[in-house]
C-alpha cells in the first residue's frame, strides 16, 4: 500500500512541476524569483584562485603535505629501538 501511495505522489509531483513551469513561462515573476532563490542561483561564488599556475601550486603543496604526513605516520609506526605499532601487531598476531 505504501508503494502505491508513493507512486501516486510521484505522479502528482510531475504534475506540480509542470504547473510551476507553466506559471513561470506565463510570467509569474514571484514564483520565478522563489525558484531562483531556492536553488541558490543568487549566492556569490566562493572566491578562489583563477590563475591556473596558482591552482597547480596549491594542489602540489597539498600533495606534499599529505605525503609528509604519511611518511611521519610510517616513521612513528616503525621507530628504531621500538617495535612500533607494526611490530607490536606482528608480535601479537602470532
Amino acid at each position: 500500500m505504501l508503494n502505491s501511495a508513493q507512486s501516486r505522489l510521484l505522479e502528482a509531483l510531475e504534475d506540480a512541476v509542470s504547473t510551476i513551469r507553466e506559471a513561470v513561462a506565463e510570467g509569474n515573476a514571484d514564483l520565478a524569483m522563489k525558484l531562483v532563490q531556492g536553488f541558490g542561483a543568487l549566492r556569490r561564488p566562493e572566491p578562489g584562485p583563477s590563475d591556473a599556475a596558482q591552482v597547480a601550486r596549491r594542489v602540489a603543496a597539498e600533495e606534499l603535505r599529505e605525503e609528509a604526513d604519511t611518511q611521519q605516520i610510517e616513521s612513528a609506526a616503525t621507530a628504531p629501538g621500538d617495535r612500533g605499532v607494526i611490530g607490536n601487531f606482528e608480535e601479537h598476531s602470532r
